[in-house]
């Protein structure tokens, strides 16, 4: 499974939110005598076990988490349990500072920028893969979560699939979504090249026009041509 995610990272320059993005079969009908399914969600790969025939282990689960390094991804493993021990490897294994950092309560963490886009436009998916293209060849740890896929951004943000197709929508490394100029702002900040821009864009006066520009014209206007496209393609108009 590791390889499917590593070779779909390196041929999308974005790590798969879900097993059909890695090429793989649904999480249920990966099995083994152990193994009661495996899933793929935003690269990470969680393993769970049964028929083992201890039950303090049948019920548990292994995680296979990525890290981009040098436009390649490197893996760490982690028992969901110390009962698992004795039956994982040295670094798979459950230590007591980990076991007491797994008992105190934190909102979940974001460990990297994540941008949600409408891949079913032409435009939006061109300008897309420009960012991740530049992603991939610079190194740079961002996820680019399509809105069709209904994954987990999408989701967490309580948002319809066309509410998210209005506006350009990412959520920051700390869990906060910007919308809009703010997020391009955001992802901008992320990436060599674009960085002066977001600066210039930051002036007053200059925020307060791509924000008008952008919300009153380029959003509608993009997301009404969408629609007619869509509407055009059902209909096999011309």
């Amino acid at each position: 499974m590791k390889a499917s995610v590593s070779e779909a990272y390196i041929s999308s320059g974005s790590l798969p939110i879900t097993n059909s993005d890695a090429g793989l079969p649904p999480k249920a009908n990966i099995t083994s005598t152990c193994v009661e399914s495996a899933e793929v969600s935003n690269g990470l790969i969680t393993v769970a076990l049964q028929g083992t025939g201890v039950s303090a282990v049948d019920g548990a689960s292994l995680l296979f988490e990525p890290a981009i390094s040098n436009q390649s991804l490197t893996w760490s493993c982690q028992a969901s349990t110390s009962a698992l021990n004795q039956y994982v490897r040295a670094d798979c294994r459950v230590t007591l500072q980990l076991a007491k950092q797994s008992m105190i309560p934190h909102p979940q963490k974001m460990n990297r920028l994540t941008v949600l886009y409408n891949d079913q436009c032409p435009v939006c998916s061109f300008e897309i893969d420009h960012y991740r293209a530049l992603c991939l060849k610079r190194g740079i740890d961002l996820g680019f979560e399509k809105i069709s896929v209904e994954g987990p951004m999408l989701k967490t943000a309580a948002l319809s699939t066309t509410d998210a197709k209005r506006r350009l929508h990412v959520r920051t490394k700390e869990g906060e979504l910007k919308i809009g100029v703010d997020a391009f702002l955001a992802l901008w900040a992320e990436m060599p090249g674009y960085r002066v821009l977001g600066r210039i864009v930051r002036l007053p006066g200059v925020y307060h026009m791509a924000t008008l520009v952008y919300n009153r014209l380029l959003a509608p206007v993009l997301f009404w041509w969408d629609r007619r496209r869509l509407q055009c393609d059902e209909s096999a108009c011309r």
